[in-house]
């Protein structure tokens, strides 16, 4: 007789996410934050699975990452800087998207835009992450492997929000011709960070798979919606154990 175990990993959209909006006031990460983060930040550093590279976008909470490139002659700007730093912010409730859906964390790009009389444009981006507590701490009601696998695909989940938009600031022919044609009131493009999770989707459902495989489950992939919750909480019987 084998028992088989199964971990089986709801995805409910918009679980966590990117927002593209500038916030005027930083709230500081409590320390049960910032201890949470440095221990789920260790715990990934830590994987031997094959995933996107995120280490630009991590290297940013430790520096800021400058990305400078020359426009051409026909337009508007000469030049432009564009300073990316990332800070882990504390988590405010409630904190949600559309659909009433409680996060599990989100990526905020927050980009200013300033120019010279010498035609050079400078995007200071000051950007932030945060976890949210409730869902990221373990809980009794929760099998301790699937939460570990839960919160790493939280924080894969949003520095991806990062690092895509970092890979097109660095390398996007198509977004540094839009910004070298910016003006101090124009809006930023922050398509690249992928806030319909397009990209994003299927990088953290084969990240996810191959965690579970390294627990020795079986992993499962059920998308519910928004609508087919009621206040965040659903019921879905995906599959049962059976003896063989």
């Amino acid at each position: 007789m084998i028992l088989l175990n199964l971990f089986i990993l709801l995805l409910v959209p918009l679980v966590s996410g990117s927002i593209d909006s500038f916030e005027d006031k930083f709230i500081d990460p409590s320390v049960e934050e910032q201890k949470m983060f440095k221990n789920l930040l260790d715990e990934f550093l830590k994987l031997d699975i094959d995933k996107k590279d995120v280490s630009g976008i991590l290297n940013t909470f430790e520096k800021p990452r400058i990305v400078t490139f020359p426009c051409n002659i026909e337009d508007v700007n000469d030049l432009v800087v564009n300073v990316v730093e990332t800070r882990l912010a504390g988590f405010t409730v409630p904190e949600e998207h559309e659909g009433g859906v409680i996060v599990g964390g989100t990526y905020s790009w927050q980009c200013k835009i300033t120019t010279s009389s010498k035609g050079i444009i400078t995007m200071d981006c000051d950007n932030t992450l945060k976890l949210n507590p409730d869902v990221i701490n373990p809980t009794e009601e929760k099998d301790q492997r699937s939460q570990k696998i839960d919160n790493l695909v939280i924080i894969y989940h949003e520095l991806l929000h990062g690092q895509l938009m970092l890979d097109a600031i660095s390398s996007s022919q198509e977004w540094r011709h839009d910004v070298c044609n910016k003006t101090p009131t124009d809006k930023i493009d922050y398509s690249y960070s992928d806030k319909e999770h397009i990209v994003i989707n299927p990088l953290q459902e084969e990240f996810a798979s191959q965690l579970v495989s390294k627990e020795g489950g079986v992993f499962f992939l059920q998308k519910i919606n928004p609508i087919e919750t009621e206040n965040g909480e659903f019921l879905k019987k995906i599959t049962s154990r059976a003896d063989n």
